[in-house]
């Protein structure tokens, strides 16, 4: 029962039947928009648009779109049909209609939906669109228009408002944003309008409002938009700051910011990212562009004059981003790797004793683990003890290895658990797939894919080490059919051993059992 698809459908729901659009009068047509279904919207639209522009239907869907006593999704519905109807002759009635807070961050959103109509006719010439609509949206109280203004104007390439979209870099509450997150999976509301404003930064090119701004009260937004701006200009201007401004922490951030920008993201071309992206980040595939030379050479000067801590916390960025600066006045700083290799060693099992799995049938080790009621508690020293650990991580915020067990047991049923067990061949986790690389002096290299980045691919051998293979090495990569894990692993456990090892990796997601 996983990855399939559901229709769901309420007692005592009839679907209407549509009547014959092609023959409906352009009265009853555009009334047909209001309607609770969506599918009977879409098709009244493309009815609509079907027909071509008419200064009838135009004053109509003006009409529908003003009414305030209709549903906002039918009044959605007629303005994106006007737009698309009229063009960028109906940016005027778009415009005038943002004093309406209902509509606001759809017409704001319609007005600069396309890049060729991103102006209003003036006596027969193109003006561009004024600001006003867009300085409102940000000072107003409305989030979703306030998100919405900062998305139009990135889309605009307009950075006359880079100063008002500055302030809007720092959280509700005033407060900073925070460093680092442990907590990825929880929604961080506060985020959403910072984050938005530095792309704006960053789309409209607003690198000297940033680099204006550090020093003051929206010092943190404006860096972290920096680190985004590839161009000279940024870093003329960090390099200009690290002179001239005081204070330790401000010197490492602008170094920190120069670290970011040392690299460039490659130019994605559809062959580099599989199911296990190296993720160290923040570049897959690093590449110098034309400023890396002034700034690794800058930074080589500048780190001699910090503080220890400062130092170090550049030293850090610097191992982070992958930077081979060999500079001995760096503090000593990497980045963590994985601890103690232990291969897996298959458990010899005594053949006289009838209570060991490597004694029972598949069968019967299935009947009398399903029956058990295993302890966690015990589940849990078998799993480091087995070498379970040795290709699967039980905790999140651990070195990647194997198949993610965290919450193993909200996703498999205690038989299938045991048949994965068991039998690991029979059903191959999604993304762990045993790969053949044949490599170009003749060597074959089996393994699952741990990471992979655009010079490296990390394997797991089914010894349950680790092995860097580099891609240009790699003469062949083929798919194999056989599990990387390897069968018999439990042979030395009972049942009831078995049965609290289940218990355990049942228990990682905090829920009963599951038959």
């Amino acid at each position: 029962n996983v990855g399939f698809i559901a229709k769901v459908i309420p007692k005592g729901f009839h679907p209407s039947e549509l009547q014959d659009l092609n023959k409906m009068p352009v009265d009853i047509l555009i009334a047909s928009l209001n309607t609770p279904s969506s599918v009977q919207r879409i098709k009244v639209q493309r009815e609509i648009l079907r027909r071509g522009k008419n200064s009838n239907i135009t004053a109509k869907l003006e009409a529908l779109s003003s009414n305030k006593t209709l549903a906002p999704e039918i009044r959605v519905a007629a303005l994106y049909t006007l737009k698309q109807l009229d063009g960028a002759n109906a940016n005027p009635f778009l415009l005038s209609i943002c004093k309406d807070s209902q509509m606001q961050e759809h017409a704001l959103r319609v007005v600069t939906d396309r890049n060729k109509e991103q102006f209003i006719i003036i006596d027969d010439k193109q003006i561009p669109l004024p600001l006003d609509v867009f300085s409102n949206a940000l000072k107003g109280d409305n989030p979703k228009a306030k998100a919405q203004a900062l998305i139009s104007l990135g889309r605009l390439r307009n950075n006359s408002l880079a100063k008002e979209v500055l302030s809007l870099t720092k959280r509700t509450s005033g407060q900073n944003l925070p460093k680092e997150t442990i907590n990825h999976a929880n929604p961080d509301l506060e985020r959403v309008i910072p984050h938005l404003a530095v792309r704006t930064l960053v789309e409209t090119d607003s690198t000297q409002a940033c680099l204006d701004s550090l020093g003051t009260e929206v010092t943190s937004g404006a860096f972290w938009a920096l680190r985004y701006m590839h161009n000279d200009k940024a870093v003329s201007g960090l390099i200009q700051k690290f002179s001239s401004i005081a204070g330790n922490n401000i010197k490492s951030d602008i170094l920190t910011t120069l670290t970011r920008l040392y690299f460039k993201e490659a130019i994605y071309k559809g062959d580099w990212w599989g199911t296990r992206p190296d993720n160290s980040g923040p570049y897959y595939d690093r590449q110098p562009w034309d400023q890396t030379k002034r700034i690794g050479e800058f930074l080589k000067t500048s780190i001699t004059g910090l503080d220890d801590k400062s130092k170090s916390e550049v030293a850090k960025q610097l191992a982070l981003h992958k930077i081979p600066l060999n500079e001995p006045n760096l503090a000593s700083v990497s980045i963590p790797k994985e601890i103690n290799q232990t291969p897996i060693v298959i458990p010899v099992a005594n053949p006289k004793d009838p209570n060991l799995i490597a004694n029972l049938s598949f069968e019967t080790t299935m009947e009398k683990a399903m029956a058990l009621k295993g302890s966690p508690e015990k589940g849990k020293l078998l799993f480091n003890s087995n070498t379970c650990s040795a290709c699967h991580t039980d905790a999140n915020g651990l070195q990647p290895k194997g198949p993610h067990l965290v919450d193993i047991g909200k996703r498999y049923k205690k038989n299938e658990m045991i048949e994965s067990i068991l039998k690991p061949d029979a059903k191959i986790a999604q993304g762990f797939e045993t790969l053949a690389f044949t490599t170009k002096n003749g060597k074959i290299i089996t393994g699952f894919v741990v990471s992979e980045s655009a010079q490296l691919i990390l394997l797991r051998q089914n010894t349950g080490l680790s092995l860097e293979l580099n891609k240009d090495s790699i003469e062949e990569r083929t798919t194999l059919k056989n599990s990387m894990m390897p069968a018999g692993l439990v042979n030395n456990l009972t049942p009831e051993q078995f049965s609290d090892l289940l218990s355990y990796l049942d228990s990682l997601n905090g829920s009963p059992t599951k038959k």
